[in-house]
């Protein structure tokens, strides 16, 4: 039986460590990429137990016309993007918007926990610089940045430990961080995680700080959360702007 790429590898090699038993399940249509980890991938073979191949679509988001309000903040978002920065993106309508708006810069990165379609559309544009991977620990999107990732040296996949590590992405030049908000309070505590009592994104409990706390103490880093309208804890000194529709509110 082959041993097949996992589609969220980067977070479940974390975790292999302390697991008695490890069941894989490998998926042919996952984009082939070669995973830095500092395990080496015979030991990481070796810890498998069992593999289960599959051959099935990947997940993709459901596509959504753009909003009026979300085209809005992206573009104002935009403007605080220099050319040569790098680009920490979360999912939804509104980082996708602002990637939508950079198409006339230069010499951007991408270091980001995840990307979407809209890096591929920049790629296409050109404004990445081709001298710099874009470098992730997942992707979700449709099918095309699925095939543009296969075997791409372009694209660099990383455990998700170390693309999430504060010291790495303080290193990265003019770092800037977009992410949606569903609230953000006069005290500049951001909530990201739930509406009312609903989950909205449990994995927004911790992950914005890991990008938000290296982005304020870097020279010309910037950490945007961008709400179109409790409170998951981000102190005033990691969020730089909060973006609405109206304008910026420091």
């Amino acid at each position: 039986m082959r041993i097949v790429a996992q589609e969220r590898l980067g977070e479940t090699l974390s975790a292999l460590p302390g697991a008695p038993r490890v069941v894989a399940g490998g998926n042919y249509a996952t984009p082939g990429q070669s995973w830095r980890s500092s395990t080496r991938p015979s030991r990481t073979l070796g810890q498998i137990d069992y593999a289960i191949e599959a051959d099935l679509p990947l997940a993709s988001p459901t596509a959504r016309p753009v909003r009026d309000t979300s085209a809005l903040i992206g573009h104002r978002v935009a403007t605080l993007v220099p050319d040569g920065a790098t680009l920490q993106l979360g999912i939804g309508a509104v980082p996708d918007a602002v990637l939508g708006n950079l198409f006339g810069r230069r010499g951007l990165g991408v270091w980001s926990e995840m990307f979407s379609d809209g890096v591929l559309a920049l790629h296409k544009a050109g404004p990445l610089d081709p001298a710099r991977q874009v470098t992730a620990s997942f992707a979700f999107g449709s099918s095309e940045p699925y095939g543009w990732m296969d075997r791409n040296p372009a694209v660099a996949m990383l455990r998700t430990e170390v693309a999430n590590d504060p010291a790495r992405i303080a290193q990265r030049s003019q770092m800037v961080s977009v992410n949606t908000a569903l609230e953000v309070d006069l005290f500049s505590q951001v909530n990201a995680s739930r509406v009312h009592e609903l989950i909205y994104s449990p994995a927004s409990a911790g992950r914005p700080i890991s990008w938000s706390a290296p982005c304020t103490r870097r020279a010309a880093g910037r950490s945007s959360r961008c709400p179109p309208g409790i409170a998951h804890p981000c102190v005033r000194d990691e969020l730089r702007e909060a973006g609405r529709e109206l304008g910026f509110r420091v």
